[in-house]
């Protein structure tokens, strides 16, 4: 608006420009029609007297005359262009003056466009201000929220390793107990009088006192069996429990791997389901718009005559697509089905 107000106060300076110039044309034709005016009878006298004498010399040399007559029709027709050149300025002043005048209204008009513009202006400003405050206040929002996660985020992450600590402790109690109760099964089957005797384990006045027994006769009775668990060691294998307490770990460790393996595998799926999805739509679209297009194409080729892709019979779009023509009211199953001056068009154009 302030450049078109510029451009409009620069169009009424040329215009006054204009105005001047043509008030100085007409004030010097008007001095000119005046001083002819004034002057013509002795202007008239001095061509009555410049007459008479080229009419006596008219006989001497009439070649000198028709210059002058020529001069003479020039000067009337000067007079008459400036009458002519007079009334067109006086027109092109009027024009102005009416130009002049609805200029100042479209400026006046554009003043309070302005002024109204400046006001909305105001107002949507302090809008934005109150906005930009309001998001101030949202982005240390925010900030805090950020910061807070972040600490929840490590949290959890601190929990989780101690949880998979106490799984794995978990998962060892469990292997151990396991054992546990194993080399007591075990024990129970090889001594059938461990079933007999085992409500009087650790009573006292009892044989199962083991809090009565002297240790160091315990220990002595220990190193035998120990020799005689050393001779025995080349007929048989000690480490078969670690062995067995190896394997229960890996297969403790592959089951937790065949889980994983079942999610992942669970989300793959889902995954390749959405993508089979996003493809079919985008099949179906871009079918929709060639369909549309290869029959425009084709009608134009081939006026009267319409084309399009379908799947074949029974299938959809993605096992593939059949061009089908219509010849006034009769569809063609392919191309092979028409003429040669039908076929010349479509299979240039294929």
């Amino acid at each position: 608006m302030k450049s078109t107000i510029a451009e409009l106060k620069q169009a009424i300076a040329d215009a006054k420009t204009r105005h001047d110039e043509a008030t100085k044309d007409v004030k010097r034709i008007e001095r000119d029609m005046k001083e002819f005016n004034n002057n013509k009878d002795s202007k008239l006298a001095e061509l009555q007297t410049s007459l008479d004498k080229l009419k006596k010399t008219l006989t001497k040399s009439n070649a000198s005359i028709k210059p002058l007559q020529q001069e003479m029709r020039d000067a009337m027709v000067d007079a008459e262009q400036c009458g002519g050149d007079l009334s067109s300025a006086q027109e092109q002043l009027h024009d102005i003056q009416v130009t002049i005048s609805a200029q100042a209204d479209e400026i006046m008009n554009l003043n309070e466009e302005r002024d109204r513009v400046k006001d909305a202006h105001d107002i949507a400003q302090a809008n934005l201000q109150d906005e930009q405050a309001r998001l101030s206040g949202f982005d240390d929002e925010l900030k805090s929220i950020e910061s807070a996660v972040r600490s929840k985020t490590s949290q959890m992450t601190e929990e989780s390793l101690e949880q998979q600590k106490l799984g794995h402790t978990i998962e060892k109690l469990e292997a151990e107990h396991s054992q546990a109760e194993k080399t007591l099964a075990a024990l129970s089957k090889s001594y059938d009088w461990i079933e007999d005797e085992k409500d009087q384990f650790g009573r006292t006045g009892t044989p199962y006192d083991f809090h009565g027994h002297n240790m160091s006769e315990c220990k002595a009775t220990l190193k035998k069996k120990e020799e005689q668990v050393s001779g025995m060691k080349k007929k048989i294998n000690p480490k078969v429990m670690n062995m067995i307490d190896n394997v229960e770990k890996k297969e403790a460790s592959l089951k937790n791997k065949m889980k994983t393996v079942i999610r992942d595998k669970r989300k793959i799926e889902e995954t390749i389901e959405s993508l089979d999805h996003y493809k079919t739509d985008a099949l179906q679209n871009t079918w929709e718009k060639v369909n549309g297009d290869f029959g425009q194409i084709f009608n134009e080729l081939l006026p009267g005559s319409f084309a399009k892709l379908d799947p074949p019979e029974g299938k959809t779009i993605s096992d593939g697509l059949e061009v089908k023509v219509c010849l006034g009211k009769v569809w063609k199953q392919s191309l092979t089905e028409l003429s040669g001056g039908q076929r010349y068009g479509p299979e240039t154009f294929l």
